[in-house]
């Protein structure tokens, strides 16, 4: 039962945080997953060439995982999930399930070489939702609802949410 009412908050906070951007002051500010950023902020990058980029920065997200901090995956990884928002269109990207928990003493480095990897894409600051020995969260977030939400306890998993593309 404890693990049932521990997937339905953490899904609750992917659900919260995933609305939310966090600001250079380190506040959380109200930002619409559901509207087109300035087309600016992206150098004029189309909604295909960021679902590519993110697709392969999960490609080396898990190869990362697997070779620096032992993460073995369950799956593949699966396309993306188009959704429209006004004005542009989004993606939803799940890299897969792990077949394990990613051990305490390699979190660090999980949560480092996410950062890494997404960093080009715009994602800038890291939200701690849970920090225990064997069950860590964080979101990873940037511009018009980019984050990306890495867990660490058993069949955990890393989900992206794309940014907002404007319509070209």
């Amino acid at each position: 039962m404890k693990s049932i009412l521990e997937a339905v908050v953490a899904a609750a906070l992917v659900l919260v945080v995933g609305s939310c951007a966090i600001t250079s002051g380190g506040s959380v500010s109200d930002v619409p997953r559901d509207s087109a950023g300035d087309p600016d902020v992206f150098e004029d990058v189309t909604y295909e060439e960021m679902d590519q980029r993110i697709l392969e920065t999960l490609e080396r997200v898990r190869e990362r995982l697997a070779r620096e901090v032992g993460s073995e995956w369950s799956s593949g990884i699966p396309g993306s999930e188009t959704t429209a928002c006004p004005g542009g269109m989004l993606g939803n990207y799940r890299l897969g399930d792990f077949t394990g928990p990613i051990p305490d003493d390699r979190w660090e480095t999980a949560q480092r070489l996410v950062m890494e990897e997404f960093a080009p894409l715009g994602v800038t600051e890291i939200i701690v939702l849970r920090d225990e020995p064997g069950h860590h969260v964080i979101e990873i977030v940037g511009d018009y609802g980019f984050t990306v939400s890495l867990r660490s306890a058993e069949l955990a998993d890393l989900i992206a949410f794309g940014p907002c593309i404007a319509d070209r």
